[in-house]
């Protein structure tokens, strides 16, 4: 069995880890748990680069007992609850040959949460130096879509106007709702591949366009639980793991395994 900081995590948060000064207090700093200073931090509003406008945000609350007597961080989309990850230049999936994100959740639908919700995302602010760029450009993505439940890995490759992009999505029923589960995204940059698993089993795959690097820019910004300029969504989150590396298959088994028993969750594996 793998514990995350085995892999050389490049962000781990532990809802275990933060200091609060009560039941269901307002979470403004998740610390870092790999050391590498990317704490995941409330910020009060951003500026939408298109307009100019400045979108309020609310910090999330610390629920104790969440998960088998576990704290979890619980975002509400109604009250437009988000963090941003702090050391913006070093984003996570810059320059890496993979990514593997790795979530101990459960989404609610509590209230109607229609069209794209998200769980994740890393992307890139205006940035126009010479050459054609959208403000915002996706980089990388996991987003939950509010009607159907179906959950989807949105990537872009290479950089401006001719840019692409792909999308790995799961089907409908699939990721559970009100259920806790161990949910896991792998980007294999160098095998131009990418999957999603659930509780330990592979429920999604795709070959990549091989189109080159990932898109980079010096200004990335990354959320959870909302894009930075909306499109929030209702879940708690007890723990998260990234690695610049897809994970392979025994490695994954392994860490997923000592997620499943440490939070008893059941394998559908």
């Amino acid at each position: 069995m793998l514990t995350p900081a085995d892999l050389n995590p490049a962000l781990w948060l532990d809802a275990s880890s933060i200091a609060t000064t009560g039941d269901n207090s307002a979470v403004l700093r998740w610390p870092d748990g790999s050391r590498h200073h990317r704490d995941a931090v409330f910020v009060p509003f951003v500026i939408n680069w298109d307009t100019g406008v400045r979108l309020y945000h609310q910090p999330p609350t610390l629920t104790p007992d969440a998960i088998n007597g576990m704290p979890a961080v619980s975002f509400n989309a109604l009250y437009g609850q988000t963090l941003l990850l702090s050391a913006p230049g070093l984003a996570l999936d810059r320059k890496a040959p993979g990514f593997t994100l790795t979530f101990v959740l459960r989404c609610r639908q509590v209230q109607p949460q229609v069209g794209s919700r998200y769980l994740f995302i890393t992307h890139n602010r205006e940035h126009r130096l010479g050459e054609e760029r959208r403000a915002g450009d996706t980089r990388f993505a996991v987003m939950r879509y509010g009607e159907t439940g179906v959950t989807r890995m949105h990537v872009r490759r290479a950089k401006g106007a001719i840019s692409e992009f792909f999308e790995v999505p799961s089907e409908p029923g699939q990721f559970g709702d009100m259920e806790w589960a161990v949910a896991t995204f792998v980007m294999d940059y160098a095998a131009n591949c990418a999957a999603q698993r659930y509780n330990g089993r592979e429920i999604a795959a795709q070959v990549m366009p091989g189109s080159g690097e990932t898109e980079d820019c010096d200004s990335p910004i990354t959320a959870i639980a909302s894009h930075s300029e909306g499109n929030y969504l209702t879940c708690d989150i007890a723990e998260l793991i990234a690695y610049r590396q897809a994970l392979a298959e025994p490695e994954l088994a392994r860490l997923e395994a000592g997620l499943l028993r440490k939070y008893g969750i059941e394998s559908t594996g």
